[in-house]
Parts: structure tokens; sequence; C-alpha cells
């Protein structure tokens, strides 16, 4: 008999493996999966006492960390739905992202926001549902009416809102099968056992990539696993490859973007500190794959011992939950030489000087 979401993650926390949160100035710190369990269990039981419980969907803002993560944590062992909300960037447009949060907030049909104080207060006046702190979850004293959410008989693990990347971010309703299935396809693909990898990784948890992909998947393995916010990849990169070097990662994803600003931004002296031999699977997806981009990543970071065969190509859309395609781990970059004048004009493949890499078989 399969276990369920909760139960798995039970299983996990006894795991002997460790959860680390890296920021600018490196590692924060660091905790065994023992005593992440433990203070999300917590978590869960002062999140039941405010009224959560299976069908109401618990909404979670905030910056990558061990708050967050706790939080969403608990809301799965609670057996509730979890949503995980964008946080405003420095630059964002702040009336823009007020009213993209309440559309969200709305279509998913969150009962409760949490998250932190400085991401959530604003929307505590205007977003027609409860909305509190990290730690107000934790002291408020008495229970809630907190609404199933309207998903008639379909209960939801998840509520994931799709990129937009060709239209208007949808929400997704996945359920722990879904979660659970896709996740394990995607580590029985692993070369060796999953739990013997350990994983890096910067993605935003909004993001299905980063939450299911980088989180949820290393937890299954269970593997080690070590956690950035975006914003600290975005202004300092090298913390990224210092995090994968320093903990001897085996594991970590990225976008087509995030390499390009590693090959760009990183010096020829700060290669030299690092040591990515360790870094064997680097699945690269979420936007479009350039052949290009790949090699010249390669290239800049062979002198630290990264291996272009690391390099795994892959598809994949919140849709299907996560993963659709996938390139054989260990392989490196497979691609497909053709001519694109003909393919436009003339709806035909020819061989020629443009090159599409190979997304892998599907899962």
């Amino acid at each position: 008999m399969s276990l369920s979401l909760s139960e798995s993650l039970k299983e996990v926390f006894q795991a002997e493996r460790k959860l680390s949160f890296y920021d600018f100035s490196g590692l924060q710190s660091s905790l065994s999966f023992s005593e992440f369990g433990t203070q999300a269990s917590s978590y869960q039981q002062a999140l039941e006492n405010l009224g959560v419980r299976p069908g109401v969907v618990v909404a979670v803002m905030g910056p990558t960390s061990q708050e967050l993560v706790r939080a969403c944590a608990a809301v799965w062992l609670a057996g509730a739905t979890l949503c995980v909300l964008p946080v405003p960037t420095r630059l964002a447009n702040l009336e823009q992202f007020l009213m993209q949060s309440m559309e969200k907030l709305s279509r998913s049909g969150a009962a409760l926001l949490v998250g932190e104080e400085g991401a959530v207060s604003c929307f505590k006046e205007m977003a027609g549902l409860p909305v509190m702190s990290w730690e107000e979850v934790e002291t408020f004293q008495g229970g809630m009416s907190l609404q199933n959410a309207p998903f008639s008989n379909h209960q939801p693990a998840l509520v994931q809102f799709s990129s937009g990347t060709t239209r208007d971010p949808q929400p997704i309703l996945l359920s722990e099968q879904a979660l659970l299935s896709n996740s394990h396809a995607v580590l029985d693909r692993f070369p060796s056992p999953a739990g013997e990898h350990s994983c890096v990784s910067w993605l935003p948890l909004y993001h299905d990539m980063g939450l299911i992909g980088c989180f949820l998947m290393p937890l299954l393995a269970p593997g080690d696993l070590t956690l950035m916010g975006p914003e600290v990849f975005a202004v300092r990169p090298l913390t990224w490859l210092e995090a994968i070097s320093q903990q001897r990662a085996t594991t970590s994803s990225a976008p087509n973007f995030a390499l390009a600003h590693c090959a760009e931004r990183i010096s020829d002296d700060d290669v030299q500190t690092l040591d990515l031999s360790c870094w064997e699977i680097a699945m690269v997806g979420a936007e479009a794959v350039r052949p290009a981009t790949l090699r010249k990543f390669a290239r800049k970071f062979a002198p630290a011992g990264f291996s272009e065969n690391a390099f795994s190509p892959v598809y994949g859309l919140a849709e299907a939950t996560l993963a659709v395609t996938f390139s054989p781990l260990g392989k490196g970059l497979k691609t497909l030489a053709y001519c694109a004048e003909t393919l436009a004009k003339e709806k035909r493949f020819t061989e020629g000087e443009s090159e599409t890499p190979s997304l892998g078989q599907p899962l």
C-alpha cells in the first residue's frame, strides 16, 4: 500500500540527512531532517489549532527560509492544500504586485494567508481572509472558521499557478498522487539510489521546479538539501556554485539564463576557488534550452571540475505536475542540426547550421 504525502514526509524525517540555508554571506544555518520534522510537526499543530484541515487551502508567502519550508511541510502534514505565492522584488511595481496577489488568493480558494510579516502585513486590511505572520500562527489563541475551498469532490495537495509564458497564470490543482508519482518517476531515473544524492537550489518555491523539483523531490529521496533565495543568486551567482562545491552536491537544476548569468558574472579567479567535480546532474529547463549557453558554461567551469556530461535538458509544465520529458542522466547535451529557413518556408526538415537540443523521452 502506497504512503500518503503526510506519511511519506513523516518517514523522511527519520532519515539521517540535513537541510541547510545560504544567504549573501554563505552558510546561514543547518539542521537535521529530524529537527526539521519536529519543527514542521509543531507548526502543523499550530495550524490545526487555527482550524486548518483537509479541504482548506493555506497560502504562504515569504522569502526562501526555514520558516517558509517549515510552513509548507506543516500544511501537507495537516492534509490541507498548499499554495505558495511570490514575494515582491525590489524592482516590482507594488500596486501591480498587490493586484496579482489578490487575484491569486481569490482563484486559489485560500482561506488563510500566512507569511513573513513584511510580506503579508499589507494584505491584512484588504485580503478578505485571515492574514497572519509566521509568529502569530504560533501564538494565536482560539480557532477560526476557515472555509473549505470550492473544489467539489477534488481535494488537491497543491494549488500551483502556471508560469504564464503563453497565457495569464492559471491555478492548477495537483493531487497527492500526482506529486508523489511525478516525484518518484524522476527519482527512479537517477543513476544510483536517489538517497545517495544531495541537492542545492536557489529556485523560488512558488515555481513548480523549485517547490516540487528542488524541495519535495530531494526530501522524498531523501538526500541532503541546501536552499537559498533567488535574490541571492541574482546578485551573487557565485554563492550558488560555492554551495554546490562546499556541500558536495551531486544535483542542482537551473534555467538557461542562470547558466549564462554565471558564465558572464563569475571571474576566472573565482572559478579557481571552486570544486564542481561532485556535480553529476545539472537539469536545465523552465525555459528554452540554448546549446551555445550550455557549452559556454561548460568551458568556463571546466577548470573547476565541471563535466559537460552532467547536463540533462528537461521539459515540464505545471499542468503535468512538473516533469514531462527527461534526458538520460550523465550523458550530456544531445542536439539535432537543421536548416531553419527550409523548415520555416517549406515545412520540411533538412540538415543545416541551426540546432535544437534533445529534451529526452517522456517519463
